[in-house]
């Protein structure tokens, strides 16, 4: 069995499905030539979401070493929303273990067009080390008071980010989604292990 992710990131795996709700797009993108697609589906009567992650959510593990200082999250997106769902984006930012800033974002605008989003970030412009930044294609049900929608899709690209308008030094790794990797899971005949969870 075989998948692609991106590489620096993380796909949250669904099973067998991950290739349904995550999906490599080619020829396709705002910057270079890729981009990446989370889709909301209905699957065996479950509602799965799409979901990309830089780094792991969590107070204690503090994400993955970054120490740009800046203001502002960019980021360009196509999306579709169906009823009253919502794309989804959280950023984290800590500096020595200690949470400095958290934001919840809702993207609720569908387009076929490229559009760009800046979400202003740390407004007390503290001097992180490390981060965590996830992208769902549709707003967690436990979250209260959100529905997520299979049909929903949400397309990401040239993630940046900047003091102002100014883009900073430091960026993300792979942050145009252009670098990919094929891989390969393979379980024993009639034995099932957690490669399934990678199909």
């Amino acid at each position: 069995h075989y998948y692609d992710y991106p590489n620096n990131w993380i796909v949250d795996v669904v099973g067998e499905n991950t290739n349904l709700v995550v999906n490599k797009i080619t020829n396709d993108a705002q910057h270079g030539t890729k981009s990446i697609k989370l889709n909301t589906l209905n699957i065996d009567n479950e509602v799965e979401l799409g979901v990309l992650l830089y780094g792991i959510p969590s107070d204690d593990l503090s994400g993955l070493p970054f120490n740009g200082l800046a203001n502002r999250l960019n980021f360009w997106y196509k999306g579709n929303f169906v009823g009253n769902d919502k794309g989804f984006v959280w950023i984290m930012l800590f500096a020595n273990g200690v949470k400095i800033d958290s934001i919840g974002y809702n993207i609720t605008a569908s387009t076929n067009n490229w559009t760009q989003i800046s979400i202003n970030i740390n407004p007390n412009l503290i001097q992180p080390d490390s981060l965590f930044l996830a992208f769902v294609s549709s707003k967690p049900d436990w979250l209260v008071g959100d529905n997520p929608e299979p049909g929903t899709w949400l397309m990401i690209d040239n993630i940046s980010f900047s003091m102002g308008t100014t883009p900073i030094a430091q960026q993300l790794p792979n942050s145009s989604f252009e670098d990919w990797t094929a891989a390969t899971a393979e379980d024993p005949e009639f034995w099932r292990s957690s490669n399934s969870n990678l199909l």
